[in-house]
């Protein structure tokens, strides 16, 4: 996506070609992380592809936001261009997530807890992990990539039963 960026900064490609490009570039995101948190393609279901699907709609909104921005000049061609476009390369994080809770509840594990992915976690991150376990379905704990450091989070889901398993 950052060449993609590059492209359309030199004008060696249209902001037509550009959206094209970037859309098929969020479609693989989305599947392939999709596919992951599932444990791989053969375990994937109607459902989970339904899943992706409406997250892809999502991001294509989000793109066509952010086409309109280029076209307007509101979002210049400079490098922000670039940092912009590499956010759809990270969206599939917290789809993975999505998907793995999902998957989780099947299981049976009705608990989960943060896992901070890095020392300098923003403060979302920090108060996940401060909650310790948490209902699964808990909406009091943000979910990642709905943290301050958005799509660029680190962290990780544990999941588990139930207080027994501690």
């Amino acid at each position: 996506m950052d060449v993609l960026a590059n492209q359309l900064r030199s004008g060696s490609i249209d902001l037509i070609t550009w959206e094209v490009r970037m859309r098929r570039e969020v479609k693989v995101v989305a599947t392939y992380s999709g596919a992951a948190a599932k444990g791989g393609w053969a375990q994937m279901t109607e459902a989970d592809y339904g899943r992706v699907g409406r997250y892809v709609q999502d991001q294509y909104r989000f793109l066509r936001g952010f086409m309109r921005d280029v076209a307007t000049g509101r979002q210049p061609l400079n490098g922000t261009v670039n940092s912009r476009s590499k956010l759809y390369s990270e969206a599939g994080r917290p789809l993975y997530h999505l998907m793995e809770r999902a998957e989780n509840r099947v299981r049976g594990n009705l608990q989960r807890r943060n896992i901070r992915g890095a020392t300098d976690s923003c403060a979302g991150c920090v108060a996940a992990s401060d909650a310790e376990w948490v209902d699964i379905d808990d909406a009091s704990v943000p979910e990642i990539g709905d943290r301050e450091c958005g799509n660029r989070c680190k962290c990780e889901w544990e999941y588990r039963a139930g207080e027994e398993d501690a």
